[in-house]
């Protein structure tokens, strides 16, 4: 039951970190999407002012001279007819991008237009001190720039607000906040929730491969108990409690085993909310994702199964497409880490007797063991060969290589050289438990400073049952 609290908040926590990770990511484009529409909007405006400047002037010799001195009013109207034909011509911008041009008329904002996509009108005046119209009210002031108020219809808008001197009036560009807003609000609830089903996902892949052995364990532990009331022998007791603290490492190993392949179904849901305007990027995330889910699933068919009888099923495989399956799904993990992964494999091998989920995670565990022990700008390589006995596998790498002492005990559950760093000591019992269950060997060859290589040989036979 404690082990079951710990996972819970585990969990718990793991959704806190998706959900601030969702938030920031989200707040952090929204604010660059903000900036964006600022500069679009001022230089909208400023471009919209000059323009209309630049006919007042060409009309002004007209007005002034060959109407013999008709009042300002006519250099407005005559600047208007164009202006407003112009605007009748365009589509605007967005759902609520909008154009209004204003002039100061007594005690009251006097507008000369509304554009809001193909409709261009007159809205009603307002008060020039009232609360609605902040930006027009600072064009009129003679005032440059960008800010987030309330329009005329009492809407929080983003705005870019500019004087039109020539005319003595202001024109504002804005659109409205929640136009911004709302895809990024789209983006995150939909983040949210992946992120939400992600979690929720691993939790049940986990607590349904866990059950049975839990139960088993916990039967174990009662039975141990009893064991240790009626005997004296001091020596077994202490060998017999050593097993029962063993219980929580080894959920601890099955947990590890879930570790990698969740790690990347996180990642690939952080590349689809970084990339939630290209949804090409986001089909491939989402594609990842599914193989990665597929992959957790198959791991737990494997777990379920070896609690059930202790054995696996076999066939012929191609021992150089499971490499391969391996190969790419650890490449990632590999390359962050700064370390490259090479494949050469031989050519013409024939199929091995294996089970070719256990030999993907085989290789998984190796390749990740690998990169562990590199640093940035080393190489992981792998090869395949015939050899007498069946195919044989190498993975060499150029890490820090082990002792004498952590060679020896390299294939020991629960021993581990990276304890410190949060290694676990099943990845490598595992890996030898999978092979000398298929029939095959795995031996290792490693000099301190010179890094490891691991020779996993597998038998073949000629072709019969089914393939892969």
């Amino acid at each position: 039951m404690n082990a079951r609290r710990r996972f819970l908040l585990l969990a718990l926590v793991m959704i806190v970190v998706c959900a601030t990770a969702v938030v920031v990511t989200i707040i952090m484009l929204y604010r660059f999407d903000l900036d964006q529409n600022r500069r679009r909007l001022q230089e909208t405006a400023k471009s919209q002012a000059r323009l209309i400047e630049a006919i007042a002037r060409n009309h002004a010799p007209m007005t002034q001279e060959e109407r013999d001195g008709s009042p300002d009013d006519d250099l407005f109207a005559l600047t208007m007819i164009p202006i407003a034909d112009a605007h009748e011509r365009y589509e605007g911008f967005g759902e609520t991008g909008e154009f209004t041009l204003a002039r100061h008329e007594g005690g009251a904002i006097a507008f000369a237009l509304r554009h809001r996509h193909d409709i261009v009108e007159q809205p009603q005046p307002i008060p020039f001190d009232s609360d609605l119209a902040e930006p027009m009210r600072r064009a009129l002031k003679g005032l440059s720039d960008t800010m987030i108020g309330l329009d005329y219809r009492g809407k929080t808008v983003l705005a870019a607000h500019e004087p039109v001197a020539v005319l003595n009036m202001g024109i504002v560009a804005k659109i409205d906040l929640a136009e911004i807003r709302m895809p990024f609000i789209r983006a995150g609830c939909a983040a949210a929730a992946v992120a939400l089903l992600i979690v929720l996902a691993g939790a049940a892949l986990f607590l349904r491969a866990t059950n049975p052995i839990v139960a088993r364990l916990e039967a174990h532990a009662r039975d141990l108990e009893n064991e240790i009331r009626g005997r004296k022998n001091a020596e077994e007791t202490m060998h017999r409690s050593k097993r029962l603290a063993s219980i929580g490492t080894l959920a601890a190993g099955i947990a590890h085993e879930f570790n990698n392949p969740l790690g990347l179904i996180l990642m690939g849901a952080q590349r689809a909310i970084e990339k939630h305007d290209d949804p090409k990027a986001v089909e491939t995330s989402l594609h990842r994702i599914k193989d990665d889910v597929k992959r957790c699933a198959r791991i737990v068919k494997s777990i379920l199964q070896f609690s059930r009888d202790g054995t696996t099923e076999s066939w012929q495989v191609d021992l150089n497409q499971c490499i391969r399956r391996s190969e790419e799904f650890a490449r990632e993990y590999a390359n962050d880490r700064g370390v490259q992964v090479r494949f050469e494999p031989a050519i013409g091998l024939p199929k091995v007797i294996a089970n070719p989920t256990e030999m993907e995670q085989v290789f998984v565990n190796v390749i990740h063991n690998a990169a562990e022990a590199c640093t940035d700008g080393q190489t992981i390589t792998l090869r395949t060969a015939r050899c007498p006995t069946g195919v044989q596998a190498t993975v060499s790498d150029q890490g820090r290589g082990m002792t004498p002492e952590e060679q020896e005990h390299a294939f020991d559950p629960f021993y581990s050289n990276r304890q410190q760093m949060g290694g676990t000591g099943l990845g490598l019992s595992i890996v030898h438990g999978i092979i000398t269950g298929q029939g095959g060997t795995i031996d290792v060859d490693s000099r301190l400073g010179e890094g490891t290589r691991l020779t996993i040989t597998l038998p073949t036979k000629a072709p019969e049952n089914r393939e892969e």
